[in-house]
């Protein structure tokens, strides 16, 4: 199966929180989640400006739950970007801005993003989800 593009919000100047709305992954077993910041702020990272992004699963009783964080860190090209996988046979990992998480997809999901310094511009900022 090829992958299919659940989700993206494309070269925005990402300013204040914000979130996708819900989004059906029954269709796929495993989601890919990644960040880039084209023109990331003079100080981002730990002592400075930061955002992140979380991928949201929704419980039986309607809780959004938080599963996969990302914090995106500068590259060597100076952009920010980080990245994330979830599914069912994946193993467990977490380190240098890359992350895995083993586990089933429920019926709905969600991203979610924090500013956490304002005013701040993440000058064209790339959400994508993809699922196979």
């Amino acid at each position: 199966m090829p992958p299919q593009l659940l989700w993206t919000l494309k070269n925005t100047d990402v300013t204040t929180d914000g979130s996708s709305g819900p989004i059906d992954p029954t269709q796929v077993d495993s989601l890919w989640l990644a960040v880039t910041v084209v023109r990331p702020p003079g100080k981002m990272g730990q002592h400075g400006a930061w955002f992140d992004i979380r991928l949201e699963v929704q419980d039986a009783g309607g809780v959004w739950i938080p599963v996969l964080y990302l914090l995106p860190g500068l590259d060597a090209d100076g952009r920010g970007l980080a990245y994330g996988s979830i599914g069912p046979s994946l193993p467990a990992s977490n380190n240098n801005r890359v992350s895995t998480v083993p586990m089933v997809l429920p019926a709905q999901a969600r991203i979610t993003w924090s500013v956490k310094t304002t005013p701040t511009i993440f000058g064209d900022t790339t959400i994508t989800l993809y699922g196979r």
